[in-house]
């Protein structure tokens, strides 16, 4: 039986952290911002968290930067926009909506992406 190992978070966003980890005072004060465990948030920091970074790396830009760039407008949209498109319904009211929430599907922005299978 093999272990399955998840990637650790990218340098970017682990520089990120570690900001704010000067920024706010403690890793305990990053933890409670972001709603994580402190010993999470530390494994983190440390390349030895043990989960799935794809929903922490989201929640890091969601909570710390005030835009994310959008694959697929190719511009900088709010934290909240982005959680919109890629959780709201499927539009069915115009073709580029229904373009756009098919494209979050997949965006590596989205802790919940699908891999498309060819």
């Amino acid at each position: 039986m093999s272990v399955r190992t998840y990637p650790q978070l990218d340098d970017e966003t682990r520089s990120l952290l570690r900001q704010q980890v000067e920024r706010l005072g403690s890793v305990g004060a990053v933890a409670g911002k972001l709603g994580y465990s402190r010993p999470a948030i530390s494994g983190a920091l440390h390349g030895t968290y043990v989960g799935n970074t794809d929903r922490l790396r989201s929640r890091i830009v969601e909570v710390f930067l005030d835009a994310i760039v959008c694959p697929h407008v190719g511009k900088a949209i709010a934290p909240d926009e982005c959680r919109w498109w890629r959780t709201c319904p499927c539009p069915t009211h115009s073709n580029v909506a229904a373009n756009h929430w098919l494209a979050c599907k997949t965006c590596p922005n989205n802790p919940d992406r699908k891999e498309l299978i060819p």
